[in-house]
Protein backbone atom coordinates (compact mmCIF):
# COMPACT_ATOMS: atom_id res chain seq x y z
CA UNK A 1 0.00 0.00 0.00
CA UNK A 2 0.89 2.99 -0.88
CA UNK A 3 1.20 5.80 1.92
CA UNK A 4 1.73 9.95 1.83
CA UNK A 5 4.70 10.92 3.57
CA UNK A 6 4.30 11.37 7.55
CA UNK A 7 7.02 14.22 7.71
CA UNK A 8 5.62 17.82 7.42
CA UNK A 9 8.44 20.52 7.33
CA UNK A 10 8.04 23.50 8.83
CA UNK A 11 7.14 25.53 5.83
CA UNK A 12 3.38 25.23 4.48
CA UNK A 13 4.22 26.08 0.71
CA UNK A 14 6.85 24.14 -1.34
CA UNK A 15 8.25 22.65 -4.66
CA UNK A 16 8.53 19.25 -5.64
CA UNK A 17 10.91 17.87 -8.70
CA UNK A 18 12.21 14.71 -9.74
CA UNK A 19 15.10 13.65 -11.85
CA UNK A 20 17.23 10.48 -12.67
CA UNK A 21 21.33 10.65 -14.26
CA UNK A 22 19.92 11.01 -18.08
CA UNK A 23 17.62 13.92 -16.77
CA UNK A 24 19.77 16.12 -14.39
CA UNK A 25 21.62 17.68 -17.13
CA UNK A 26 18.68 20.26 -16.55
CA UNK A 27 18.93 21.12 -13.38
CA UNK A 28 21.39 23.53 -13.02
CA UNK A 29 18.82 25.52 -15.96
CA UNK A 30 15.95 24.46 -14.23
CA UNK A 31 17.34 25.77 -10.73
CA UNK A 32 18.69 29.14 -12.00
CA UNK A 33 15.74 30.13 -13.76
CA UNK A 34 13.51 29.11 -10.54
CA UNK A 35 15.55 30.43 -7.75
CA UNK A 36 15.29 33.95 -9.99
CA UNK A 37 11.65 34.36 -9.23
CA UNK A 38 11.10 32.32 -6.11
CA UNK A 39 12.33 31.59 -2.61
CA UNK A 40 10.40 28.69 -1.83
CA UNK A 41 11.66 25.17 -0.61
CA UNK A 42 12.10 22.71 -3.10
CA UNK A 43 12.15 18.71 -2.43
CA UNK A 44 13.97 16.70 -5.30
CA UNK A 45 13.05 13.56 -5.49
CA UNK A 46 15.69 10.36 -6.75
CA UNK A 47 14.91 8.84 -9.75
CA UNK A 48 18.26 7.39 -10.46
CA UNK A 49 20.43 10.49 -9.82
CA UNK A 50 24.08 9.69 -10.23
CA UNK A 51 26.51 11.16 -6.86
CA UNK A 52 26.77 14.47 -8.71
CA UNK A 53 23.33 15.09 -9.31
CA UNK A 54 22.42 13.65 -5.64
CA UNK A 55 25.02 16.82 -4.23
CA UNK A 56 23.61 18.99 -6.44
CA UNK A 57 19.79 18.31 -5.17
CA UNK A 58 21.34 18.39 -1.46
CA UNK A 59 23.17 21.37 -1.60
CA UNK A 60 19.89 23.24 -2.65
CA UNK A 61 17.12 21.67 -0.93
CA UNK A 62 16.11 18.04 0.87
CA UNK A 63 16.61 14.57 -1.15
CA UNK A 64 14.37 12.01 -0.71
CA UNK A 65 13.99 8.89 -2.18
CA UNK A 66 10.61 7.28 -3.59
CA UNK A 67 9.81 3.29 -2.58
CA UNK A 68 11.42 1.00 -5.08
CA UNK A 69 8.93 0.04 -7.58
CA UNK A 70 10.88 -1.78 -10.42
CA UNK A 71 7.44 -3.36 -11.91
CA UNK A 72 6.13 -0.08 -13.01
CA UNK A 73 6.72 0.81 -17.07
CA UNK A 74 8.22 -2.26 -17.75
CA UNK A 75 7.81 -3.62 -21.69
CA UNK A 76 6.89 -7.07 -20.60
CA UNK A 77 3.97 -5.93 -18.81
CA UNK A 78 2.33 -4.59 -21.88
CA UNK A 79 0.69 -6.27 -24.27
CA UNK A 80 2.96 -7.23 -27.18
CA UNK A 81 0.89 -5.74 -30.14
CA UNK A 82 0.27 -2.50 -28.13
CA UNK A 83 4.54 -2.53 -26.95
CA UNK A 84 4.98 -2.29 -30.61
CA UNK A 85 2.73 0.13 -31.21
CA UNK A 86 4.11 2.41 -29.04
CA UNK A 87 7.54 2.13 -30.12
CA UNK A 88 6.31 2.62 -33.45
CA UNK A 89 5.14 6.10 -32.31
CA UNK A 90 8.32 7.19 -30.32
CA UNK A 91 12.32 6.74 -30.19
CA UNK A 92 12.51 3.02 -29.46
CA UNK A 93 14.20 1.20 -26.70
CA UNK A 94 15.00 4.41 -24.75
CA UNK A 95 11.26 5.55 -24.49
CA UNK A 96 10.56 3.07 -22.05
CA UNK A 97 13.21 4.42 -19.81
CA UNK A 98 11.81 7.88 -19.83
CA UNK A 99 8.02 6.00 -19.60
CA UNK A 100 9.19 4.42 -16.32
CA UNK A 101 9.46 7.88 -15.05
CA UNK A 102 6.49 9.09 -15.78
CA UNK A 103 4.80 6.36 -14.27
CA UNK A 104 6.51 7.43 -11.20
CA UNK A 105 5.35 10.33 -11.16
CA UNK A 106 2.43 10.51 -8.45
CA UNK A 107 4.16 7.84 -6.43
CA UNK A 108 6.72 11.24 -6.14
CA UNK A 109 4.03 13.69 -4.81
CA UNK A 110 3.43 11.29 -2.51
CA UNK A 111 6.52 12.31 -0.75
CA UNK A 112 5.89 16.17 -0.65
CA UNK A 113 6.36 17.56 2.80
CA UNK A 114 4.63 21.00 2.66
CA UNK A 115 0.75 21.12 3.39
CA UNK A 116 0.41 22.67 -0.03
CA UNK A 117 3.17 21.61 -3.09
CA UNK A 118 3.86 23.15 -6.87
CA UNK A 119 5.01 19.47 -8.99
CA UNK A 120 6.97 20.96 -11.68
CA UNK A 121 8.58 18.57 -14.58
CA UNK A 122 12.42 19.45 -15.02
CA UNK A 123 12.06 20.73 -18.80
CA UNK A 124 9.87 23.90 -17.13
CA UNK A 125 10.95 27.14 -17.35
CA UNK A 126 9.92 29.32 -14.53
CA UNK A 127 9.56 32.73 -15.83
CA UNK A 128 7.68 33.99 -12.73
CA UNK A 129 6.40 34.02 -9.07
CA UNK A 130 4.31 30.79 -7.74
CA UNK A 131 2.46 32.17 -5.25
CA UNK A 132 -0.81 32.48 -7.40
CA UNK A 133 -0.82 29.17 -7.95
CA UNK A 134 -0.04 28.13 -3.89
CA UNK A 135 -3.19 30.43 -3.74
CA UNK A 136 -5.40 28.57 -5.62
CA UNK A 137 -4.48 25.43 -3.77
CA UNK A 138 -7.06 25.62 -0.85
CA UNK A 139 -9.31 22.39 -1.52
CA UNK A 140 -8.11 19.36 -0.04
CA UNK A 141 -9.20 16.96 -2.41
CA UNK A 142 -8.92 18.88 -5.70
CA UNK A 143 -5.98 19.42 -7.59
CA UNK A 144 -4.28 22.06 -10.10
CA UNK A 145 -4.49 21.08 -13.61
CA UNK A 146 -4.13 22.45 -16.99
CA UNK A 147 -5.68 20.92 -19.70
CA UNK A 148 -3.10 20.29 -22.66
CA UNK A 149 -2.80 22.01 -25.81
CA UNK A 150 -4.88 21.83 -28.58
CA UNK A 151 -2.55 20.55 -30.82
CA UNK A 152 -1.57 17.71 -28.61
CA UNK A 153 -5.10 17.28 -27.88
CA UNK A 154 -5.62 15.95 -31.19
CA UNK A 155 -2.25 14.04 -32.12
CA UNK A 156 -3.43 12.02 -28.55
CA UNK A 157 -6.88 11.41 -29.97
CA UNK A 158 -5.70 10.32 -33.23
CA UNK A 159 -3.80 7.82 -31.77
CA UNK A 160 -6.08 6.60 -30.01
CA UNK A 161 -5.10 7.19 -26.71
CA UNK A 162 -7.67 9.62 -25.27
CA UNK A 163 -11.62 8.21 -25.81
CA UNK A 164 -13.58 10.80 -28.13
CA UNK A 165 -15.10 12.79 -25.70
CA UNK A 166 -12.19 12.62 -23.26
CA UNK A 167 -10.34 15.92 -21.98
CA UNK A 168 -6.35 15.14 -21.91
CA UNK A 169 -4.71 16.81 -18.98
CA UNK A 170 -1.05 17.96 -19.01
CA UNK A 171 0.92 16.85 -15.56
CA UNK A 172 3.75 19.27 -16.11
CA UNK A 173 2.90 21.35 -13.23
CA UNK A 174 0.21 20.29 -10.73
CA UNK A 175 -1.25 22.19 -7.56
CA UNK A 176 -2.14 20.03 -4.73
CA UNK A 177 -2.56 19.53 -1.20
CA UNK A 178 -1.00 17.20 1.10
CA UNK A 179 -3.61 13.76 1.98
CA UNK A 180 -5.59 14.99 -1.36
CA UNK A 181 -7.70 12.06 -2.46
CA UNK A 182 -7.17 12.25 -6.33
CA UNK A 183 -3.23 12.22 -5.92
CA UNK A 184 -3.26 8.65 -3.82
CA UNK A 185 -6.22 7.30 -5.95
CA UNK A 186 -3.45 8.38 -8.76
CA UNK A 187 -0.82 6.76 -7.42
CA UNK A 188 -2.43 3.31 -6.42
CA UNK A 189 -3.97 3.24 -10.19
CA UNK A 190 -0.71 3.76 -11.59
CA UNK A 191 0.29 0.72 -10.13
CA UNK A 192 -2.58 -1.46 -11.30
CA UNK A 193 -3.05 -0.13 -14.39
CA UNK A 194 0.04 1.37 -15.51
CA UNK A 195 0.50 -1.46 -18.37
CA UNK A 196 -2.68 -0.10 -20.24
CA UNK A 197 -1.63 3.10 -20.19
CA UNK A 198 0.94 5.48 -23.10
CA UNK A 199 1.98 7.79 -20.33
CA UNK A 200 0.97 9.63 -17.10
CA UNK A 201 -0.95 12.37 -18.62
CA UNK A 202 -3.30 9.85 -20.58
CA UNK A 203 -3.82 7.97 -17.45
CA UNK A 204 -4.50 10.46 -15.09
CA UNK A 205 -6.80 12.16 -17.72
CA UNK A 206 -8.67 8.78 -18.14
CA UNK A 207 -9.18 8.97 -14.14
CA UNK A 208 -10.52 12.53 -14.39
CA UNK A 209 -12.55 11.72 -16.92
CA UNK A 210 -14.55 8.27 -16.01
CA UNK A 211 -14.36 9.39 -12.12
CA UNK A 212 -15.89 12.44 -13.19
CA UNK A 213 -13.31 14.10 -10.71
CA UNK A 214 -13.52 17.77 -10.27
CA UNK A 215 -10.66 19.54 -10.41
CA UNK A 216 -8.86 23.09 -10.54
CA UNK A 217 -8.10 24.33 -14.09
CA UNK A 218 -4.59 25.95 -14.10
CA UNK A 219 -4.33 29.06 -16.43
CA UNK A 220 -2.47 28.07 -19.74
CA UNK A 221 0.23 30.66 -18.86
CA UNK A 222 1.59 28.77 -16.16
CA UNK A 223 1.93 25.48 -18.33
CA UNK A 224 2.72 27.29 -21.42
CA UNK A 225 4.05 25.09 -24.64
CA UNK A 226 5.61 27.85 -26.93
CA UNK A 227 6.66 25.06 -29.12
CA UNK A 228 3.13 24.48 -30.04
CA UNK A 229 1.29 27.34 -29.17
CA UNK A 230 4.10 29.28 -30.04
CA UNK A 231 5.64 32.10 -27.49
CA UNK A 232 3.78 34.17 -25.48
CA UNK A 233 5.01 37.21 -23.53
CA UNK A 234 3.08 36.46 -20.79
CA UNK A 235 4.04 32.92 -20.11
CA UNK A 236 4.64 32.31 -16.79
CA UNK A 237 6.37 28.75 -16.86
CA UNK A 238 6.95 27.31 -20.32
CA UNK A 239 7.14 23.91 -20.81
CA UNK A 240 9.69 22.49 -23.07
CA UNK A 241 8.10 19.50 -23.67
CA UNK A 242 9.73 16.62 -25.98
CA UNK A 243 12.75 15.81 -27.75
CA UNK A 244 12.91 19.20 -29.83
CA UNK A 245 12.17 20.94 -26.17
CA UNK A 246 15.63 19.65 -24.70
CA UNK A 247 17.25 20.29 -27.56
CA UNK A 248 16.17 24.17 -26.51
CA UNK A 249 17.04 23.55 -23.21
CA UNK A 250 20.41 22.36 -24.29
CA UNK A 251 21.04 25.70 -26.14
CA UNK A 252 20.69 27.56 -23.09
CA UNK A 253 21.78 25.15 -20.53
CA UNK A 254 25.14 25.34 -21.08
CA UNK A 255 25.60 28.65 -19.29
CA UNK A 256 24.20 27.47 -15.92
CA UNK A 257 27.18 24.67 -15.99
Amino acid sequence: MIEWRKETKASLQGVVIASDVKQEWMLPWWWANYTRYNLFPVTFVDFGLSEKGRGFCKQRGELVEIPVLPFIGRKEDVALEKAHFWESLSDGRSWWDKRVLWHKKPIALLQTPYERTIWLDTDCEVKAPLDPLFEQIANKREILICQDSDATQKEVGEKGFILEDEVLFNSGVVGFCKGSEYIKEWAEYTIKEHAAFFGDDTLLSRLIYERKWQVQKLDPLYNWKDLERGAHPDAKISHWAGEAGKFFISLKSSEYH
